[in-house]
């Protein structure tokens, strides 16, 4: 393997880039074109790659989706049963 594709994979890439360049590791995020670099994390969505770090993080994310569409926010992050990019439930 050469020297560049060895860097290539060395850790997670936190810019966007296409997902190629990682090998489409567990940690790529498909929504955000990033590698995800909070491994174990609060929630991780297994369709998009997307991982909540905490459970402020997740109830952040969902609530302006909620906002958006003039719902209540949630308070209880357990009642959140889908990721709040991709809609794909837990």
């Amino acid at each position: 393997m050469s020297g560049t594709a060895a860097a290539r994979i060395s850790g997670p890439i936190t810019e966007p880039h296409q997902v190629d360049l990682c090998y489409a590791s567990a940690l790529h995020c498909h929504m955000h074109e990033v590698d995800e670099p909070c491994v174990p994390a609060f929630r991780w969505c297994l369709e998009c790659g997307h991982t909540f770090a905490t459970a402020g993080e997740l109830l952040a994310e969902h609530n302006k989706i909620l906002a958006a569409i003039g719902l209540p926010a949630e308070t209880d992050a357990d009642q959140v049963t889908c990721c709040a990019y991709c809609t794909h439930d837990w």
